[in-house]
Parts: C-alpha cells; sequence; structure tokens
C-alpha cells in the first residue's frame, strides 16, 4: 500500500540519516582529534623554534647595547623571552605523547640548560663592557647548543607532523568507508530512496567531499585554501571550524617561519655589508657606508651605529691631521675639537 510503500521510505531515509551521520561524526572525531592533539603540540613546537630564535637575536641585542638604558631593557626583554620559553617549554611536556618525542624533548631541555647558562655569562660580560668577549661566548658555545636545541627541536616537530599525516589519512579512509557504505545503501534501496539518496547527497556526502579536498590541500602545506561550511550550526560545521583552526595555525606558523628565514638573511646581508665597511676602514677609506634598509629596526639600528662610528673616527682622525699641520707650521694655539 502508499502508508506501506511512505512508511518504507521513510525508514530508508531514517536509517539512511543516522548512517550517513554516524560516519560522518567518524571522520569529525579524526579531523577534531587533529585539531585538539597533532595541530597545538606543532604549533607549540614552532613557538619553541621562534622563542630560542628570538632570544639569540636579543641577546645580540645586549651585546650591541652601550648605555644604561639600553642594557636595562635589553636585560628585561631577555628575562621576558626566558620566561616565554620556559613556560612553552612546560606547556609542551604536558602534551608529549609520542615515543619518539620524549628522548628528543630531554635533548632539547639538556641542551636549552647549557645554552641559558652560557647565556647568563654572557650577559654578564656584556653588562661588564667585555663586549668582545661576549661575542666570543655567543658565536662559539653558545652557537653549539643553539644548534642542539634547534635540531632536537626540528625532530619533535616532524613527529608531531607526520603524527597528524596519520591522523588525516585515518580520517581520508574512514571518509572512504563511509562512502561506500553510503553508495551500497543506496544501491539496495535505490527505487524506495531515491529522495533520501538526493537529500543525502546534498546536505552530508558533498560537504564530507569538499572537506576531504581541502584536508588534503592543507596536509600539501597550500593554507590559502577557503574553507566552507564555517556558518553551519552542526557537525559539517563543527568539522569545518576545527579544520580551519588547523588552516590558521598552518599559515600563521609558515608566516613566522618565512619571517625567521628573513632575519637570517637579512643578518647575513648585514654581516657582509659590516665586513666591507671593516676592509675599507683597514685600507684607509672611512668614507664607506651601510646604506641599505635591512627590514628590521633593530638591524637598521646596528648600521646606523656602525655607520656613526666610522663618522666619528673619520672626524677624528680629520681634526688631528689638522692639528699635526697646524703644530707643523710653528702654531701652538691650536687644539683639538670634537663633537
Amino acid at each position: 500500500s502508499l502508508v506501506g510503500a511512505f512508511s518504507l521510505l521513510v525508514l530508508l531515509l531514517v536509517l539512511q540519516g543516522m548512517f550517513a551521520l554516524w560516519s560522518m561524526n567518524g571522520v569529525f572525531s579524526n579531523v577534531e582529534r587533529l585539531a585538539k592533539t597533532s595541530v597545538p603540540a606543532v604549533d607549540i613546537t614552532n613557538r619553541l623554534n621562534i622563542s630560542i630564535a628570538n632570544l639569540r637575536a636579543l641577546q645580540t641585542r645586549h651585546i650591541l647595547s652601550t648605555t644604561p638604558e639600553a642594557l636595562q631593557s635589553a636585560d628585561a626583554a631577555v628575562a621576558k623571552e626566558v620566561k616565554k620559553l620556559n613556560d612553552r617549554m612546560a606547556r609542551y611536556e604536558a602534551m608529549i605523547s609520542l615515543p619518539e618525542e620524549r628522548p628528543a624533548f630531554e635533548g632539547f631541555k639538556a641542551s636549552a640548560a647549557r645554552y641559558l647558562q652560557a647565556g647568563e655569562t654572557m650577559l654578564d660580560l656584556s653588562r661588564a663592557g667585555d663586549k668582545a668577549g661576549a661575542s666570543a661566548l655567543l658565536t662559539g658555545e653558545m652557537v653549539t647548543a643553539y644548534d642542539e636545541m634547534d635540531g632536537f627541536a626540528d625532530t619533535f616537530r616532524d613527529a608531531n607532523v607526520a603524527a597528524a599525516d596519520t591522523m588525516y589519512a585515518e580520517s581520508a579512509e574512514s571518509f572512504h568507508l563511509s562512502l561506500l557504505s553510503n553508495s551500497a545503501m543506496l544501491v539496495a534501496g535505490v527505487l524506495a530512496g531515491i529522495a533520501a539518496m538526493l537529500f543525502v547527497t546534498r546536505e552530508v556526502t558533498r560537504p564530507l567531499g569538499q572537506a576531504t579536498q581541502v584536508m588534503g590541500r592543507l596536509a600539501k602545506g597550500d593554507f590559502t585554501v577557503e574553507i566552507a561550511h564555517l556558518d553551519r550550526q552542526n557537525e559539517i560545521g563543527d568539522m569545518a571550524r576545527a579544520v580551519d583552526i588547523f588552516r590558521q595555525n598552518g599559515l600563521r606558523v609558515q608566516q613566522m617561519n618565512a619571517q625567521e628565514h628573513r632575519l637570517k638573511q637579512r643578518c647575513n646581508e648585514l654581516q657582509q655589508s659590516i665586513g666591507a665597511v671593516c676592509a675599507a676602514a683597514l685600507a684607509g677609506d672611512f668614507t664607506h657606508r651601510i646604506d641599505k634598509d635591512f627590514e628590521f629596526p633593530d638591524l637598521n639600528a646596528f648600521a646606523t651605529s656602525m655607520n656613526d662610528l666610522v663618522l666619528s673616527i673619520d672626524l677624528g682622525l680629520a681634526e688631528t691631521r689638522r692639528v699635526i699641520a697646524a703644530l707643523s707650521e710653528g702654531d701652538l694655539t691650536d687644539a683639538m675639537r670634537g663633537q
């Protein structure tokens, strides 16, 4: 009868809807696990890398500081970054779940302890005015500890990225199994469940397919992809927002890595420029200046200080030559004039 047929159709729709929601929830669980475990772990490991890079930059700034005010400001900045590094290490240690993470993190902690201890010695030398000794320590023993920290950080970061890839693979597998099961049910009830098939295709399968494609692009490092269905107030919307969290974190990490790379490039360029100025000065040419924009205020400030130093030396030598010339002509009344 029509009532029986309608009841069968309703039953098929209910069963299909329940099954689809169940399978979708499995995919969402994998994505949620990805967003709540691997993504935060990857994020905090990248923040550890950023902290050690920032700390090194601030220590360099301390060496370059000469006035009491500048030294006090540099001390405060270094202390703040050390606290941030320790806080992030504590946060990450509580999140460790992979077997390969623990030995790498213990190595990181040991290297960090050596680096921070040497850093205290370097700061004492810098405060005492022994800038050469502080620079030697920063570019010698501390570089070894820094490289060890960076290597260990890469190890446990890569482990978490690999875990995220595994979770993505599990999500994709769950999705494909869900798709196959839904297709089998649709084939079995094709005559009575066309309406149910259309509903599920429009409201469930298509969004899941889009989510899988988005996760695939995110796994390949494409964080510019747009996330659909963020405004939905259901499991699809929750899954989309979870994926969007991963995308935003990945984009931030990508931007921070790019900024760190630019900083290293500009530091190398500054080092080359300083070398050129020093080489010219050794040759007796004090007119050579650093006129390049190094993008970062601290690097530009250091370049300006270097130019001021060379200018001051040039002016002092010129004044000395003038007084000596006057003395050679018998004028004993002339004296050195400086700014």
